[in-house]
C-alpha cells in the first residue's frame, strides 16, 4: 500500500488534483485530444476556492454557433467530496436536435464571481465569446446574476420544472391537503399570462381555480394558509425572482415545452451513472469522459444516418390566456358556456387599472 501512495506522489506531485492533468485523464481516451480544459484556484473571503472543467473538443464546437440555446444547472449528489457541485452546460444542437452536455465544471462554491470565472474559462476553451439567444437556468440568484451580466442581451429563462417543484415544496410545508394543484392549468397559469397581469388579476384567477378544485375534492379551503402561501409567492416569485425570469408569455410554447428541462433529465442520468455519493476524482472524470464520447458517437451516427435523434420528453405548458375588462369577460364567459369552450380559451377578468397595481 505504501508503494502505491509513493507512486501516486511521483506521478501527481503529492496533490490529488494533479490527477486531472496527467495524460491518463487529461486526454480523450484513445486520442491526443484534450478533455481537461481548465483548472483555476483563487481566494474568496480568505478561503481557497477551485474550479476545474472538462469538455470534449468535438462538443465544444457546438458552442461556436450564434443564437444557440444553452442550459446551465448544478448537480450535487455525484460530485467528489472536496467540491460543492458540478455545473453542466448543455446546448441544443440544431442539426441533430439533440440536447448535448458539453462542459462539466466542478466548483467549491455557488457564488456569482465563481460563475463569472467559469463562463470566462468556457469562452477561452471555445476560442471565442459565447453568443446564445436563450439561457435556461435553475432558480439560483448567483447563477442568474452571472448569466445576466455575462450575456446582457440574452433572454434568461428559469426552468419551469424547478419552478413547480419549489412551489410544490412550499405547499407541503404549509400542510395543504393532497390536491391536484400542480397539474396543468392551475398554478402554472401564472407562467403564461402577461407579466404585468400576474399580480393582481392572475393571482385572483388562480385563487378561483383553487377554490373550485377544493369544492370538487370536497376539501375545506383554508383562507389563512393560502394567505401565507401568497405572501411567500410574492416575496419569492415577484421580488426575489422577477416575473420575466419564469414567465414565458409571448414565447413559442412548443419550444418552451420541448426545451425547458433537458438538464434535469441529464442530471438524473449522470447521478445514476455515478453510484457512489462522493466518488474519487479520477472515477468522476472517467465517467464524464465516457459520457462525452457517447454523445460524440451519437452525433456522428445521426449525421451518417446510422441513428435517429432520441425522443425528448416535454413539460406540459397551459394555454396562454389574456386578461380583459369585466364586461368583455362576462360576455365571453356566457358565450363559452353556451359553446362549451374550455375556460383556458376564455379571457380573464383584469381587476383594476395597471397604474394602480404598479403604485401598490
Amino acid at each position: 500500500m505504501g508503494r502505491v501512495h509513493r507512486t501516486r506522489r511521483t506521478h501527481f506531485g503529492g496533490n490529488i488534483y494533479g490527477v486531472v492533468e496527467v495524460a491518463l485523464l487529461a486526454l480523450v481516451a484513445g486520442s491526443d485530444l484534450n478533455f481537461f480544459q481548465y483548472h483555476h484556484t483563487y481566494y474568496e473571503n480568505g478561503q481557497l476556492q477551485r474550479i476545474i472543467g472538462w469538455a470534449h473538443p468535438r462538443l465544444l464546437e457546438l458552442l461556436r454557433y450564434p443564437g444557440i440555446q444553452m442550459f446551465v444547472d448544478g448537480t450535487f449528489p455525484s460530485v467528489p467530496r472536496a467540491f460543492h457541485q458540478c455545473v453542466v452546460l448543455m446546448v441544443r444542437d440544431p442539426a441533430s436536435r439533440v440536447f448535448v452536455p458539453v462542459v462539466y465544471t466542478l466548483t467549491t462554491n455557488r457564488i456569482t464571481s465563481t460563475y463569472n470565472r467559469m463562463f470566462g474559462f468556457i469562452a477561452d476553451a471555445v476560442g471565442q465569446p459565447l453568443k446564445p439567444a436563450q439561457v435556461v437556468v435553475d432558480f439560483e440568484q448567483a447563477l442568474i446574476d452571472s448569466v445576466e451580466a455575462r450575456f446582457p442581451t440574452v433572454r434568461v429563462i428559469g426552468c419551469l420544472f424547478h419552478w413547480k417543484q419549489a412551489i410544490g415544496k412550499r405547499m407541503v410545508v404549509l400542510h395543504f391537503p393532497l390536491l391536484r394543484l400542480m397539474e396543468v392549468g392551475i398554478m402554472d397559469m401564472l407562467t403564461v399570462i402577461r407579466p404585468d397581469d400576474v399580480d393582481l388579476a392572475g393571482i385572483r384567477f388562480v385563487e378561483r381555480r383553487i377554490r373550485s378544485r377544493c369544492r370538487e375534492e370536497t376539501i375545506q379551503y383554508s383562507t389563512e394558509r393560502w394567505l401565507l402561501f401568497w405572501v411567500y409567492f410574492r416575496r419569492t416569485w415577484l421580488v426575489l425572482f422577477p416575473v420575466n425570469v419564469w414567465n414565458v408569455h409571448g414565447m413559442d410554447l412548443q419550444i418552451v415545452s420541448r426545451t425547458n428541462n433537458p438538464l434535469e433529465r441529464f442530471n438524473r442520468e449522470l447521478n445514476a451513472a455515478i453510484t457512489a455519493p462522493h466518488p474519487r476524482l479520477s472515477a468522476f472524470v472517467g465517467m464524464i469522459e465516457v459520457l462525452s464520447r457517447r454523445y460524440v458517437r451519437l452525433l456522428d451516427d445521426i449525421t451518417n444516418r446510422r441513428a435517429v435523434a432520441p425522443q425528448q420528453g416535454a413539460i406540459q405548458v397551459p394555454v396562454t390566456v389574456e386578461l380583459t375588462r369585466q364586461g368583455t369577460v362576462r360576455r365571453q364567459m356566457r358565450q363559452g358556456r353556451r359553446q362549451n369552450v374550455p375556460v383556458e380559451h376564455v379571457a380573464i377578468l383584469d381587476h383594476g387599472p395597471k397604474q394602480d397595481r404598479a403604485q401598490r
